[in-house]
């Protein structure tokens, strides 16, 4: 294959394609495990995303609101092991009636494989304060491994090579799937301008 611009975007696995330029680069993995509930009765609809409270100490952009700093104290006081874990917990429901529910946040350099039970059970427990639905059997569980930002940058962009250029971590790490249409639309016109060149 030949392309005059090559775009890889592919998480944390543009490591074994450069692996100096990653390891040089201000990164960390998270992982974070997920579930699914079973179809719900015909009928059941969730309407909207719902998100708890932990949700808004988790992600950075909340930061700024002036109610956040007591609420991070009270949850760090009475659910200090969700804050560990990074947990925070939303749910939304497809076109199948099934729930899709998450999550918890990891950050290491390599992480263990296999989901652990009890953080899962920790997601659902949370989420049986805010939520009730008529069938709370899980259907499937997995994690997802992505590339996360330790400097506070709101994403990678480098260009290794004439004609390559990475991208990864969309707003720090974690938000690929909201920014990341605009971010692509910036890269391929030529109006992105914090790029990082390889030495």
């Amino acid at each position: 294959f030949e392309a005059d611009q090559v775009f890889v975007c592919s998480g944390p696995e543009f490591e074994q394609l450069y692996p100096e330029l990653y390891a040089a680069a201000p990164l960390t993995r998270c992982k974070l495990q997920m579930l699914r509930l079973a179809a719900q009765p015909s009928g059941f609809r969730l309407g909207a995303a719902l998100c708890g409270g932990l949700s808004l100490v988790h992600y950075a952009g909340f930061r700024e609101a002036a109610d956040v700093a007591p609420l991070q104290a009270r949850y760090q006081a009475e659910h200090a092991d969700l804050v560990e874990l990074g947990i925070h917990v939303m749910a939304a429901q497809n076109g199948l009636g099934e729930i899709t529910i998450g999550d918890s946040h990891a950050y290491a350099h390599t992480h263990d494989p296999f989901d652990e039970h009890a953080i899962n059970q920790k997601v659902l427990d949370y989420l049986s304060r805010f939520m009730q639905v008529p069938d709370a059997r899980i259907a499937q569980t997995w994690h997802g491994i992505y590339p996360k930002l330790l400097d506070g940058s709101s994403e990678f962009v480098a260009e290794p090579t004439p004609g390559v250029t990475l991208v990864n971590a969309i707003g720090g790490g974690g938000l690929g799937m909201t920014l990341s249409f605009g971010l692509a639309e910036e890269l391929v016109d030529g109006r992105y301008t914090a790029l990082r060149c390889a030495a």
